[in-house]
């Protein structure tokens, strides 16, 4: 660990969560949510997933304000403030116990630490599976950058998210989404998908048996999990 991740870590214990207010759930992973868990189990130190929205503002930038509606804007999206519970070898989206703070970096940085907190791995079973931070620049623009796990966002929804925090930065009374809808939303569109593979199940194993049996043999010994869950 170099001297900028150890800048990083320690600013992190630092000051950066609140109590979150979410009631308890236990939603199981949808078969898409549990490809990105497998994959996570398999190399916990990695941050390939990490997705990056990286933004100067060179206007006035009201950081309270900002703080204020980030942690409104998690607190109303269900899957955004949770992280994943294994139980018995099943796999549940469960909410988090705190809504993370902005970062806010007021000294200057160099990109070395700015990578560094950038690609930072998440822990997806025991930390919540996004990051904000604003860091002042030298020239008084500030960057606002946010990263989160492929687990809570894609692509193509990312900016939506970015949208809905401008949205709450720009009116304090701001709200979307209801939790109780999101989570019965949530619950409905895993038994879809949970019945589509059931649907497709032989269809689809046909499919790669004869693709597989056009490629020669693959060792996948290093496939193994090394990931150990500590108490």
């Amino acid at each position: 660990m170099n001297e900028y991740t150890l800048f990083i870590y320690a600013f992190i214990l630092t000051n950066c969560f609140h109590r979150s207010k979410n009631k308890m759930y236990r939603i199981p992973l949808s078969p898409y949510h549990k490809i990105f868990y497998q994959e996570w189990q398999l190399n916990p130190s990695a941050s390939n997933y990490n997705i990056v929205f990286d933004q100067t503002i060179s206007n006035t930038l009201d950081i309270p304000r900002l703080k204020d509606s980030l942690t409104r804007f998690i607190g109303d999206y269900l899957i955004l403030n949770s992280h994943i519970e294994n139980t018995n070898g099943e796999a549940y989206w469960v909410p988090n116990g705190t809504i993370r703070y902005l970062d806010i970096f007021t000294d200057v940085v160099t990109q070395q630490q700015m990578y560094d907190y950038v690609a930072q791995p998440f822990n997806v079973e025991t930390e919540p599976l996004y990051r904000f931070a604003v860091f002042v620049e030298a020239d008084g623009n500030y960057r606002f950058i946010v990263v989160m796990h492929h687990l809570v966002v894609d692509g193509l929804a990312f900016n939506e998210l970015i949208t809905q925090i401008s949205e709450y930065y720009n009116n304090l009374k701001y709200t979307w989404g209801n939790l109780r809808s999101q989570q019965q939303e949530l619950i409905a569109k895993n038994s879809v998908l949970v019945r589509q593979l059931a649907k497709n199940k032989m269809k689809n194993k046909n499919f790669w048996n004869d693709i597989l049996q056009q490629t020669n043999p693959i060792d996948l010994r290093f496939l193994t999990p090394t990931h150990k869950k500590t108490t």
